[in-house]
Order: C-alpha cells, then sequence, then structure tokens
C-alpha cells in the first residue's frame, strides 16, 4: 500500500474532505500539549521539512534522562541500561527512515509526519499500542484537508529485536502498508499537509506541556502566506524549551 494524496479525484475521501454528501474523514491524534486556542474551520499544518513533536522528543536530552531514570533498579548500571535503550530507540528511527526513502520516498516520513489513528478505535488501545496513558494526553479530532497525505502501517513492527538487519526487515514490511486482515489496534496512521480541528474530544489530566510557551494550535496554525511556523523544541536542550503549566 502507498500513500495517497487527498484529491477531488478521490472519490470516497474527496466526498469526505471537500463535502458533498457522506460522512466526512476525520481521524483522532493524542497530544501531550495544551491545545490552545482555535476556531471551527481554521487552517492547519504539518509541513514538510519540518521535525515532528515526537522525532524531536526522541532524540531529545529529556527522552534520555527518562530512560535512565526508568532503569534504576539496575542500581550501578542504571545509565548503561538507559543510554543503551535511548540509542536503541533513536538508531530503530534512523533505519525505518533510512528504508523509506528507498522504498517510496514520497511516503510521509516519521520524522516528519502527526500520528493518528481511526475514530472506531478505542482510545486506551491505540495508547496501549503506544506505550502512552491516553488519561494524561488530550485527545483531539481532525479533518484532513485536500491535498494532504495520509499512510497506513502496522505499529507492531517497530517491535523489533535490535538487530540491523531485522530491523531493516521489519522497516521494508512497514512501508508496504497494512494488509487487510491487520487488527485495527496494530494500525498507526502517519499524516502530513492541511488539516482543520474539528473537537477536543477530551482534555487530558497531564500537566500542560507548550514548546517555548506555543501550544498545539499555535506550532500548526497556518499563516498568512500559507506557512505553519513550528518552533518545536530542539534535540539539544530539548529540557529547556518544554514548558509546563499543571491543568485546572
Amino acid at each position: 500500500m502507498r500513500g495517497f494524496s487527498l484529491s477531488s479525484s478521490d472519490t470516497c475521501l474527496a466526498r469526505s474532505v471537500v463535502g458533498g454528501g457522506g460522512e466526512p474523514l476525520t481521524l483522532v491524534h493524542l497530544t501531550p500539549l495544551e491545545v490552545g486556542s482555535w476556531r471551527r474551520g481554521e487552517r492547519f499544518i504539518v509541513r514538510h521539512g519540518e521535525q515532528s513533536f515526537y522525532w524531536r522528543r526522541l532524540f531529545s536530552a529529556d527522552r534520555r534522562d527518562s530512560d535512565i531514570n526508568a532503569a534504576e533498579a539496575a542500581g550501578a548500571y542504571a545509565e548503561a541500561i538507559g543510554e543503551r535503550d535511548y540509542l536503541l530507540a533513536c538508531l530503530k528511527e534512523l533505519v525505518f527512515e533510512s528504508v523509506r526513502t528507498r522504498v517510496d520516498p514520497s511516503l510521509p516520513s516519521r520524522s516528519e509526519c502527526m500520528f493518528l489513528f481511526d475514530r472506531e478505535l478505542e482510545p486506551s488501545e491505540y495508547g496501549a499500542r503506544l506505550g502512552r496513558d491516553t488519561d494524561a494526553h488530550t485527545m483531539v479530532e481532525l479533518r484532513p484537508l485536500a491535498g494532504s497525505r495520509l499512510f497506513r502501517a502496522r505499529a507492531s513492527l517497530l517491535d523489533v529485536p535490535a538487530f540491523v538487519p531485522q530491523i531493516a526487515a521489519a522497516a521494508e514490511a512497514y512501508w508496504r502498508g497494512i494488509a487487510v486482515d491487520a487488527p485495527a489496534g496494530d494500525v498507526e496512521v502517519l499524516f502530513t499537509g492541511a488539516f482543520e480541528i474539528i473537537r477536543v474530544v477530551s482534555a487530558g489530566a497531564g500537566p500542560r506541556i507548550t514548546v517555548e510557551g506555543e501550544t498545539f494550535a499555535d506550532l500548526f496554525r497556518a499563516t498568512p502566506t500559507g506557512r505553519a511556523e513550528y518552533h518545536g523544541a530542539s534535540a539539544r536542550g530539548g529540557r529547556r524549551r518544554l514548558q509546563e503549566g499543571r491543568t485546572q
């Protein structure tokens, strides 16, 4: 399965995106970020060429420290084990990205995309698949707009041993897309392009996180020139740039 572009020529998808009968195509995103202010019909963009919040956070100093803290039970070996887990997670994503550029560079990159899931999927099932606490994350329903790109893949293919040939083989299968009989809970949707926010399904109970003071809506809001200003936290100095405020 290849990525597909939403346009008026795609019968069922165009009907969902541009109206004209049928239920519009909407998907759900889990985010630790504060959503911020937005209005119905406002245009937002996940831009090509700009690293995603997920990717920046994965490679950040915060992520490394988190992996070390998670290995505290190992005592004196905690730092070594935590650094190993951090580096393996980074290596896996880099291999997957390398394979994508060889298999089909037009597919949405995991380094730039927004991860979504279908509305019919139970959020807790999807959260468990990603290792996320759905109660702590805010759930936002989005509608992809014309020209945006979606790609469905099996998330479980990232659960692969730390052996580069096996990671590369799993990446090959991942970028071929989902099989017809793939379990719904194992499907993740990679998205890039323009979208609008339909509603906040549920607000997360965790801390309200912003990136350099910017909310989810601020990060992806389209400017008059059609650009989305994304000032995400960099991999270096990530702890300094991420800001948290407690929920009310």
